[in-house]
């Protein structure tokens, strides 16, 4: 008795253990079949991209201090511009930007550095409010110089930077209206491109999905969409100002009508994923058909986590003779350097008449702001300058780094 029921047992075991693999097959299966088609691989891209939209435009802060610093370096042959080159090598600029919607103030400063020493350093001050920004500039004045802009800005800006300072936090409702928006934008995305403009092939052990389709078509595309959502009472509604979306929709309607030499041109797009769900995308090719035997294309390939290495080739009739060359090739890599700074580094090998060039951007933000009141009763209006402080101004305009490292090429 005690040998059938282990043998019962061990049935019911070997059952339940096929009874799983059936059912991971059959799981397996159905993801393979949906995933792998090519217009599913595009839709999932798109999505990822919307939702990760979402997840940067709702995270607002009430204080931004960020600093972006630039640098470069130029190796070239060229002697025409071997002395620009070397400006460029030795210079270094960073832009700080500030604000504080409950201080309701903001403010930009420039610094330019050259051989290791300051060069210029400038800044822009606002207050939300206020008619006037200020601009200061220690090297050329020891004011601030006052600048109206009442006059030059009309009301549609103003409302901008004021909406700029307002408290741009979402309550609960409304990321539940910018859900909704998503899903009615997925909707009609996914409803409009069509099955027939897509195909797929093995290359190189990865799949190879490709969306080709006309600018022509594209538009159309665009018209239907911006149509539908014209028409969606649900999707205007989830906007504060429904009737600005509204008119940005008419716009695009409207110039999705207007006739282009472009028309024509064909658009292929492809992504190169492996993978048993094709999620990851580890090729990207785009290449733009201007016509027969005349095309442009760039492609990405993923090296890493933090590079990207790309080229742009271009093929085309030169003289009745079809030719077809590699127009750039070079990198971009990224990286962590701490908490709050990322460094992208662009390299460029083969530009054609200049050589190669290396770009670095270091992106920093800080949860804290640092601006102070300013002394505005040191400040003299813009249009109201003695011929003193314009004296003073000019001269030391002249005596300054920057103007005798410029003054040659700009002949003065």
């Amino acid at each position: 008795m005690e040998n059938l029921k282990n043998k019962n047992g061990r049935i019911a075991l070997i059952i339940s253990a096929l009874a799983i693999i059936i059912i991971a097959i059959l799981i397996g299966g159905y993801l393979y079949i949906n995933n792998s088609k090519p217009k599913n691989v595009f839709i999932s891209q798109i999505n990822k991209t919307i939702d990760n939209f979402d997840s940067k435009s709702s995270t607002v802060k009430d204080k931004i201090n960020t600093t972006v610093t630039l640098s470069g370096k130029i190796e070239t042959e060229n002697e025409q511009l071997k002395e620009t080159a070397k400006i460029i090598n030795d210079s270094k600029l960073a832009v700080n930007v500030q604000a504080d919607t409950k201080t309701q103030k903001a403010s930009i400063t420039l610094d330019i550095d050259y051989l290791n020493e300051k060069f210029f350093d400038g800044s822009l001050y606002y207050e939300n409010g206020d008619n006037n920004i200020y601009l200061f500039v220690e090297e050329l004045f020891n004011k601030y110089l006052k600048v109206d802009i009442s006059k030059s800005l009309d009301e549609e800006t103003k409302e901008q930077i004021n909406s700029l300072f307002s408290d741009n936090s979402q309550s609960f409702g409304e990321k539940l209206s910018l859900k909704k928006v998503e899903r009615i934008l997925k909707r009609e995305i996914n409803d409009k491109l069509a099955e027939k403009y897509f195909s797929k092939e093995n290359i190189d052990g990865m799949t190879k999905n490709t969306i080709s389709i006309k600018l022509e078509e594209i538009k159309k595309i665009l018209k239907e969409i911006a149509i539908e959502l014209e028409k969606d009472d649900d999707f205007l509604g989830s906007y504060k100002n429904p009737e600005d979306i509204k008119q940005t929709l008419e716009a695009l309607i409207k110039a999705s009508e207007k006739a282009t030499e472009y028309d024509q041109y064909n658009v292929e797009i492809s992504l190169y994923t492996n993978g048993l769900l094709n999620k990851e995308v580890k090729k990207i090719e785009l290449k733009v058909v201007m016509a027969e035997n005349q095309s442009a294309m760039v492609t990405f390939n993923k090296i890493d986590n933090n590079t990207i290495e790309f080229f742009v080739n271009v093929d085309m009739v030169e003289n009745n003779v079809n030719v077809k060359a590699e127009a750039l090739k070079g990198t971009i890599k990224s990286e962590k350097i701490d908490n709050n700074t990322e460094k992208t580094t662009l390299e460029i090998d083969n530009i054609p008449e200049v050589g190669k060039i290396i770009l670095n951007m270091e992106v920093k933000n800080e949860d804290e702001t640092t601006l102070d009141n300013i002394d505005k009763s040191n400040s003299v209006d813009v249009n109201n300058l003695s011929e003193a402080d314009q004296m003073t101004i000019f001269t030391n305009l002249v005596k300054s780094k920057i103007y005798n490292v410029i003054s040659p090429y700009v002949g003065i």
